[in-house]
């Protein structure tokens, strides 16, 4: 209790992890994740396309690897390591570049 009643302290906030569980958060995320290809497929029936599936697994190839890179430094005691996102957009800024003058 502190002299000045007016000053009082708030309770301590609860953490993230005590109020969802162990297995709470991650299929909260799950369920979101479900309801957004739910509500894509509604929008737009080409959605679940051999093209649109072929699009998301190479975009997401590179980043895994890049994840991967990241977690490496992380993990060998590095501090996050700024030049992998300099060098993919280095490396994209050339496909582009060459893409636009007719290379493949």
């Amino acid at each position: 209790m502190s002299l000045n009643p007016a000053i009082e302290t708030a309770p301590p906030a609860v953490p993230l992890k005590v109020r969802f569980g162990g297995w709470g958060t991650g299929l909260m995320l799950a369920a979101v994740w479900l309801l957004l290809i739910a509500a894509t497929t509604l929008y737009r029936p080409d959605f679940f396309s051999h093209q649109t599936v072929l699009a998301v697994t190479f975009t997401m190839a590179v980043v895994g690897v890049l994840a991967i890179g990241q977690g490496l430094v992380a993990i060998s005691g590095g501090f996050i390591d700024l030049s992998q996102p300099a060098t993919l957009i280095t490396a994209s800024l050339v496909a582009v570049r060459l893409s636009e003058s007719g290379l493949p």
